[in-house]
C-alpha cells in the first residue's frame, strides 16, 4: 500500500526527506482507511506520531515549544516552528493516539492563540489544519478559534456577481486559486459535520447555535 510507504512524508521514489504537511494529508487518509475497515498495519500510527516527535522543538520534550518544523533537523530547535504546519501537526497527533490533554497539544493550541486567524495574514492552509486541530481540542480551544475564523472567512466572502460564495485567492493563495481558497474555507466552515467516528475520543461539539450566534 503507498500510503504506508510513504506515510513519514517521503511522497515519491526520488524523495529522501520527509515533511509535515505530506505526513499530515497521509494521515487522514489512513484515518479514513481504518474507519472503512480498510485493513493495514496499523502500527503506521505510532510511526507517525514518533516521527512528528522528531520533527517536534527539543523532541518533544517537556521542554518543547510545542512548535513543529517541516522537516527533521537535528542541528536546530525549532522554537515556536511554523504556525502554519503546527495544525498539521496537531491534527497528526489527535489522529494517532495522542489526548487533548497532552502537554504538546496544550503548547502547540496556545501558539494558535498567539496569531489568530486575520485576512491581512490569510493563511488557507494554516486555517484548515487549525480549525481542524482546535476543534478536536474542544473547550476553550475549540470555541476561541471557530469565533475568529468564523468572522475572518464570512465577512471576507464574496457577496455578488459570479464569485459570490468563494474567497479572493490574492496573496497566499494566488498561485493556488479561487477554487483552491474556496474548498478550504468551506472545509473550514463545516467542521462541525465531519470525521465524527474518527472524534468522538475528543467529546461532543457544542451546539452549533453556540458557535455561530452569540
Amino acid at each position: 500500500m503507498p500510503l504506508l510507504r510513504m506515510v513519514d512524508g517521503v511522497i515519491g521514489p526520488k524523495a529522501k526527506v520527509s515533511d509535515m504537511s505530506v505526513t499530515g494529508w497521509f494521515i487522514q487518509a489512513l484515518k479514513t482507511a481504518k474507519l472503512a475497515h480498510i485493513k493495514f498495519d496499523h502500527k503506521i500510527f505510532s510511526n507517525a506520531m514518533a516521527w512528528v516527535d522528531r520533527a517536534t522543538d527539543q523532541g518533544g520534550t517537556r521542554n518543547s515549544t510545542g512548535g513543529v518544523g517541516y522537516v527533521v533537523n537535528k542541528t536546530m530547535k525549532y522554537g515556536d516552528g511554523s504556525i502554519a504546519l503546527g495544525g498539521a501537526g496537531m491534527v497528526i497527533r489527535q489522529f494517532t493516539g495522542t489526548g487533548v490533554k497532552s502537554h504538546l497539544l496544550i503548547k502547540a493550541a496556545k501558539l494558535q492563540q498567539k496569531q489568530p486567524p486575520t485576512w491581512k495574514a490569510k493563511n488557507f492552509y494554516r486555517w484548515y489544519y487549525s480549525t481542524y486541530a482546535m476543534h478536536n481540542m474542544g473547550g476553550e480551544y475549540r470555541i476561541w478559534w471557530n469565533r475568529r475564523i468564523r468572522d475572518v472567512l464570512l465577512e471576507n466572502q464574496s457577496k455578488s456577481g459570479d464569485q459570490a460564495g468563494s474567497w479572493e485567492p490574492k496573496g497566499d493563495a494566488h498561485t493556488a486559486g479561487r477554487v483552491y481558497t474556496t474548498a478550504l474555507g468551506a472545509l473550514c466552515l463545516e467542521v462541525y459535520y465531519r470525521y465524527g467516528d474518527a472524534l468522538r475520543g475528543f467529546g461532543t461539539a457544542p451546539d452549533l447555535d453556540d458557535l455561530f450566534f452569540d
